[in-house]
């Protein structure tokens, strides 16, 4: 145990005391966040100058209601409500010449659009308002809807291809100005179709307008046993807190694990590894490298544990941290990194370089980001049989099972503690098999080993 541990201490003290993982420290939060702090800051320096926009409207109905969301718009919603700056163009519309569209027409609107005179234009035909829409789910579900006459599908249908309202712009792309034609449009032809119908549409409006639904967390009881309850705060802390520990997981993961698999190419290309032979055995150094770099990843686990926590103390989400999960978190992530950096230690022993060992590593790889394919969908559904049998595969328990437990506390405990033994046996199992391979690679040059080969070690020793 002596060696094993003068082998662990010089691990952990060459990576940690490196400029590079300090840096890696302060960049990693960086590459996870920056990109919505990114996105908060350019949120307001979109281009917010005035679109113009021409209206060939072929109803001679829907202009005059367009132009008044228009104003609407721009008197109401230029302004971002929680800075008080701009945020949103000005829409002014401009109504096209009467008659006819033509592709000349349509070509000199094109043309302004490419002399930036125009944002976009529209053609709205002249049976948009005539054309049957698709029935609402309401109206199916009364069975106050005719069904279509002779199994043909009525105009507005699926059977219907040609869309009666068409929007050209420069740029295709989904944009605030499409968006909210889109949505004008189709209030100013509902309001029309309501009052051919003889219905006032302030009325339907009120009638159809959505209750205001509220989703909270479930009631509590503390430990002086008062009653709390559940918060519109808690949905967001049980959806992104179960992400943010998988990901802390995996970055713990991947930053020893790869350094393993440098470290020992390095010391077979330079010969340092046949020094250390003279010093201890395969099985020592190995353990040794193991557990100096399961060191590291708690080190990097403590930190941003540490730091989050002081941020959600700060923003006053200290108390729906669970604490009764660090225990689990701490104990997958030594078992994963125990799992996956005995395999890494094993390539980089039987390779003789970086490049060899990218083939034989694909398969893991494929395996330590499947938790991060899947997250999503087990995350919505943390109690499915689908998350149940796939966070008790092995090698994807360590991030699933903790994944599903930061979901959800409803997990059934034998599910973690099954979980957590089949890890376990894994982990003796792949760093006994490592070890084999360890010791026989470790002095080997030249061709790297096939997968036949490196199986036949681990079976003859």
């Amino acid at each position: 145990m002596g060696k094993i541990g003068i082998i662990a201490r010089r691990e952990y003290q060459a990576l940690v005391r490196t400029k590079a993982f300090i840096i890696s420290l302060l960049i990693m939060p960086v590459f996870m966040f920056g990109g919505i702090f990114l996105q908060t800051f350019l949120a307001g320096r979109i281009d917010v100058s005035e679109k113009r926009v021409v209206v060939l409207d072929g109803t001679g109905r829907l202009f005059a209601p367009l132009e008044a969301l228009a104003r609407l718009h721009n008197e109401t919603e230029l302004e971002d409500k929680g800075t008080g700056r701009k945020s949103r163009p000005a829409i002014t519309l401009e109504k096209g010449p009467a008659g006819p569209v033509t592709d000349e027409l349509r070509l000199q609107l094109s043309e302004r659009i490419h002399r930036n005179e125009l944002f976009a234009f529209v053609e709205i035909d002249a049976d948009a308002l005539k054309r049957k829409a698709p029935l609402p789910m309401l109206a199916k579900l009364s069975g106050s809807a005719p069904a279509p006459k002779g199994g043909q599908a009525a105009a507005g249908d699926a059977g219907d291809r040609t869309a009666p309202v068409r929007v050209h712009m420069e740029s295709i792309a989904y944009n605030e100005v499409g968006r909210w034609l889109a949505q004008a449009i189709n209030q100013a032809a509902f309001a029309l179709r309501l009052q051919d119908a003889g219905l006032d549409p302030v009325v339907v409006a009120a009638a159809i307008g959505p209750l205001n639904i509220e989703e909270l967390g479930l009631y509590s009881r503390d430990k002086q046993g008062e009653i709390h309850k559940g918060d519109e705060g808690t949905r967001g802390i049980s959806f992104f807190l179960p992400f943010g520990f998988m990901l802390l997981m995996f970055i713990s993961v991947m930053a020893v694990a790869q350094p393993m698999l440098s470290s020992v190419i390095e010391e077979k290309q330079q010969r340092i590894a046949e020094m250390l032979l003279g010093a201890a055995s395969p099985f020592q150094i190995m353990m040794g490298k193991l557990i100096g770099n399961v060191g590291v990843a708690l080190t990097i686990v403590a930190i941003y544990l540490t730091g989050g926590y002081f941020l959600a103390a700060h923003y006053g989400y200290a108390d729906l941290m669970p604490t009764w999960l660090l225990g689990w978190f701490l104990a997958f992530d030594v078992l994963a990194c125990m799992l996956y950096g005995s395999i890494f230690i094993a390539v980089g022993a039987a390779c003789s370089d970086i490049k060899e060992s990218q083939a034989l590593l694909t398969p893991v790889m494929i395996v330590v980001i499947m938790p991060l394919m899947v997250w999503f969908t087990i995350v919505q559904e943390p109690l499915s049989s689908f998350a149940q049998w796939t966070s008790l595969f092995p090698l994807a328990t360590p991030m699933l099972m903790l994944l599903r437990m930061a979901a959800s506390p409803m997990v059934p405990w034998w599910q973690p503690v099954l979980g957590i033994v089949l890890v376990l046996a894994t982990t003796v199992a792949t760093v006994f098999a490592a070890g084999r391979v360890f010791r026989i690679g470790l002095l080997m040059q030249g061709k790297s080993p096939k997968l036949r080969e490196l199986l036949g070690w681990v079976v003859r020793g």
